[in-house]
């Protein structure tokens, strides 16, 4: 950061600079799935954060984007039907 001022009377002027150095450089990753206000995901445990910015997954026998403005999750109703028969095809 560097500051100049001029101050003036008169005919006189006179100049101040002010300068500091950064002496490192941070860069902060924002965690978006820990505010459900900063992703879009249908909820907190289907966001998976990644430097600069977040993804939205479905849990285990579930399919879909895991977002709320796309398709959400909804079950593999095929896969639980088979289960609740007691039949898997293969």
């Amino acid at each position: 950061m560097v500051v100049h001022a001029i101050i003036s009377s008169s005919f006189t002027a006179t100049a101040v600079f002010v300068s500091a150095r950064c002496l490192s450089k941070q860069v902060f990753d924002i965690n978006e799935c820990e505010d459900p206000n900063l992703n879009n995901c249908t909820i907190a445990k289907n966001c998976v954060n990644t430097p600069g910015s977040y993804s939205c997954r479905c849990p285990k026998w579930y399919h879909g984007s895991g977002r709320k403005d796309g398709e959400g999750c909804e079950a593999n109703l095929l896969l639980v039907f088979k289960i609740a028969i007691g039949k898997y095809i293969y």
